[in-house]
């Protein structure tokens, strides 16, 4: 082979590789959709589908409620005439 043929020859190959990498995106593309991201329908989504999280909220490594030491309020007891008197409204 002749150093002009095979400089003919890599770009012939140089133009299907790039003709090849657009299909490849495009049949990407189409394998990406589903029902949250196009028109199908939701019964054509591949089962056993992963579903995103719902929250990105990461634990802050924190115990939940109020400041350590404080005592809380106690409930203040109903006292029979405060409950007669709402029900003789």
């Amino acid at each position: 082979m002749l150093v002009a043929e095979q400089a003919i020859l890599i770009e012939h190959q140089g133009e299907r590789i790039h003709e090849l990498e657009a299909r490849i995106q495009t049949l990407e593309a189409r394998l990406a959709q589903d029902s949250h991201n196009s028109s199908k329908p939701p019964s054509s989504d591949p089962p056993f589908q992963k579903l995103p999280p719902c929250s990105q909220r990461q634990p802050s490594g924190r115990k939940p409620g109020g400041q350590a030491g404080r005592r809380g309020v106690p409930p203040v007891p109903w006292s029979t005439t405060l409950i007669s008197a709402s029900l003789s409204h």
